[in-house]
C-alpha cells in the first residue's frame, strides 16, 4: 500500500474512533440529562404530593376545630342559602378562608370579600372580579389597617387615589377624586372611618331632593352604627313622614344595628341574618327573646343560635324542628365536647 493509502486509511479509522467517542459521550450526556429531568419530575410530583398532602392534614384540622361551626350550617341548610350565609358569617368572625373552602365555587368571591373586609387584607381582594365589590374590598382593607401601601394593587387611577386618602384618613384626597363611584365610596369610608358624620356629605346627590338620598342616609347610618352614637341616625328624615319612605326604614335599621352591636351581637349585613335574634339573646343572655317569637320557625331558630353561642342545651328542649333539635343536641349538647 502506498504512502498515500496508508495516510488515508489512518485518517479514516481516527475519524470513525473520534465520531465513536463523540457518539458515546453524547449518548452519556443525554442519558444523564434525561435521567436528571426524570429526578427533578420525580422530585417536584413527590413536593407537589406532600403540599396537597400538607393542605388537606390542614382542612381536616380546621373542619375539627371548626366542627361546631360547621354542624350549625349545616343545619341552616333547609333555608335556601342560609348555610351558605352561615359559613360566610363564620369566615368573617373568625378571618379564617377555610369556611369559604366549604362555599360553592359560585359563591366563593362574596365570602372571601368578606375575610378581606373583616381583616384588612388587601391581597384577598385580588380574587374578587366584580369590579364594584373588588373596589370596596380595597377601600375597607385600607380603612381597617390605615396602609397606603396596600391601594397599589388597585390598577385603576381614581380608586387607586381614593384608597390612599382613606388610609392616610385625608380628606382633601377624597376632594381631589372625580370619579363618582371612586369618590362617593371615598368620602363614605373616610366617614366611618374617622366616626364624622359630615364627611358624609361628599356622597350627597346634588341633583336630587333631600327626601331621596338614599346613599347620604347610607352613610349617615354607617357611620352612626361604627361610633355606637344613636343620637347620629337624628340626621336620617324620619319625623312626619309615612312608614314606608326611605328615610324612616334607614332610621329604624340605624337604631336597630346600633342596639344589636351595643349587645355585643354581630348581624350580617345584606341578605337577611336568620340567626340575629338568637345572636342578641345569647349576648344579652336572654332567652325569653326567643320565646316572643310568634312563629314555631323563627323561634326554633333563635334557640338554635341561642344554644351554639352559649352552649347551652337547655334551649334545644324548646326546637319543634326535629332536625333542628337534633343538630342543636350534637352542636350544645353531647357533641360539644372535645
Amino acid at each position: 500500500m502506498s504512502q498515500a493509502g496508508k495516510a488515508s486509511f489512518i485518517a479514516v479509522v481516527t475519524g470513525v474512533v473520534l465520531a465513536l467517542c463523540l457518539a458515546l459521550v453524547l449518548a452519556k450526556f443525554l442519558g444523564d440529562r434525561s435521567r436528571g429531568n426524570a429526578e427533578a419530575r420525580s422530585a417536584a410530583a413527590a413536593g407537589l404530593a406532600a403540599e396537597q398532602a400538607g393542605q388537606e392534614r390542614a382542612v381536616e384540622a380546621s373542619r375539627q376545630t371548626y366542627r361546631r361551626e360547621l354542624r350549625f350550617c349545616e343545619a341552616l341548610r333547609q333555608f335556601e342559602g342560609a348555610d351558605i350565609n352561615c359559613l360566610g358569617d363564620f369566615a368573617a368572625e373568625h378571618g379564617d378562608l377555610f369556611f369559604c373552602g366549604e362555599v360553592p365555587a359560585a359563591s366563593r368571591a362574596g365570602c372571601v370579600q368578606r375575610v378581606a373586609m373583616a381583616t384588612g387584607q388587601a391581597r384577598l381582594c385580588d380574587q374578587i372580579t366584580v369590579p364594584e365589590w373588588q373596589r370596596n374590598c380595597y377601600f375597607h382593607a385600607a380603612a381597617v389597617t390605615s396602609d397606603a401601601a396596600s391601594c397599589d394593587r388597585i390598577a385603576d387611577v381614581p380608586a387607586r387615589k381614593a384608597c390612599v386618602a382613606i388610609a392616610k384618613g385625608d380628606a382633601s384626597g377624597c376632594e381631589g377624586v372625580t370619579e363618582t363611584a371612586a369618590r362617593h365610596g371615598c368620602f363614605r369610608h373616610l366617614a366611618v372611618k374617622t366616626g364624622k358624620p359630615d364627611l358624609c356629605e361628599g356622597v350627597r346627590n346634588l341633583q336630587m331632593p333631600d327626601s331621596f338620598q338614599v346613599e347620604l342616609y347610607d352613610c349617615w347610618k354607617d357611620v352612626a352604627v361604627a361610633a355606637l352614637r344613636p343620637e347620629d341616625c337624628d340626621r336620617i328624615p324620619h319625623e312626619g313622614i309615612h312608614v314606608n319612605t326611605m328615610g324612616w326604614h334607614t332610621y329604624r335599621e340605624c337604631r336597630g344595628k346600633i342596639e344589636i352591636r351595643k349587645a355585643g351581637a354581630e348581624c350580617r349585613e345584606g341578605p337577611v341574618d336568620l340567626t340575629c335574634r338568637g345572636k342578641t339573646a345569647a349576648a344579652k343572655n336572654d332567652f325569653t327573646m326567643c320565646e316572643k317569637f310568634g312563629s314555631y320557625t323563627d323561634m326554633d331558630l333563635c334557640a338554635l343560635t341561642f344554644a351554639f353561642r352559649k352552649n347551652d342545651a337547655s334551649a334545644c328542649g324548646k326546637i319543634q324542628n326535629e332536625r333542628l333539635k337534633t343538630a342543636c343536641l350534637e352542636i350544645a349538647g353531647s357533641g360539644a365536647a372535645p
